[in-house]
């Protein structure tokens, strides 16, 4: 169980993911949820909160804007509310090695799994706050993405 009072947005265009993933979320300590269906969602989600967000789930393919899409345009400081730095963490059935490359290249938190389970969710998140990120701008500008549907 996670000790304050976190947020997260979570990103993934399986509604029923989506419910699963909320609910895992609460039974941790993760009360206040946004939702997005797409990248283009969430990042007019990300664009319009009043709030600072804490942790960012996100699924990798996804019609409308991908994951490494987003985590890209959160890296390079896109968004007011949302550091540069904050705790993203793909969620995700996709293993390929150039997906996982090109998330790493772009400093993801963290990189899970699905199906996914609370403990697994948890030792997720664990690892991903551990994680300390040197902000590069320069760097994440460069990565070149990789087209998500032959991943």
């Amino acid at each position: 169980m996670l000790a304050g009072d976190f947020s997260a947005i979570t990103v993934d265009d399986d509604p029923i993911f989506l419910d699963l993933l909320e609910a895992i979320l609460g039974e941790i300590g993760i009360k206040k949820v946004v939702r997005a269906d797409s990248g283009v969602n969430a990042y007019q989600a990300l664009a319009a909160l009043k709030s600072r967000i804490d942790f960012i789930f996100c699924d990798l393919k996804m019609p409308n804007g991908n994951g490494l899409q987003l985590l890209r345009e959160v890296r390079l400081g896109r968004f007011k509310l949302v550091r540069p730095d904050a705790c993203f963490i793909m969620v995700t059935a996709i293993t390929h090695p150039l997906a996982i490359k090109t998330a790493a290249q772009l400093d993801v938190s963290g990189y899970v799994t699905k199906p996914i389970s609370t403990e697994q969710l948890m030792d997720g998140i664990k690892k991903a706050r551990a994680k300390a990120i040197k902000v590069d701008f320069g760097r994440y500008s460069s990565v070149t993405l990789p087209d998500t549907a032959a991943a």
